[in-house]
C-alpha cells in the first residue's frame, strides 16, 4: 500500500508577515483636569405631599420636626393639635 501514496509530498511554503503597530497616548484636551472639573449640582428634594393637610397629617409633621429640634413653641402647637384631635 506504500506503493501507491508514494513518499511525503513536501509542505507547502509559507511566508509570514509580522506586523507591529505602536500606539502612543497623549491628554485628552476635552478632558478636564482634577483642578478643574466640578461636580455635578444637587439633586432638588423630594415634594411634599400635598394631598395629606388634615390634622392628622400636620400633627405628625410637627412630631417629626419636635425629634429634630428643641422648639417650645412648637411643642405648645404640637400639644394644642393633639388635644384637639381627642
Amino acid at each position: 500500500m506504500s506503493e501507491l501514496h508514494g513518499p511525503p509530498a513536501p509542505a507547502p511554503a509559507t511566508t509570514t508577515k509580522t506586523t507591529t503597530t505602536t500606539t502612543t497616548t497623549t491628554e485628552p484636551t476635552t478632558a478636564c483636569r482634577a483642578s478643574e472639573c466640578e461636580s455635578p449640582p444637587p439633586s432638588p428634594a423630594p415634594a411634599r405631599e400635598t394631598a395629606g393637610d388634615d390634622l392628622a397629617s400636620q400633627l405628625r409633621r410637627m412630631a417629626q420636626q419636635l425629634m429634630r429640634t428643641q422648639n417650645r413653641r412648637l411643642v405648645v402647637e404640637y400639644l394644642q393639635l393633639r388635644r384637639a384631635l381627642r
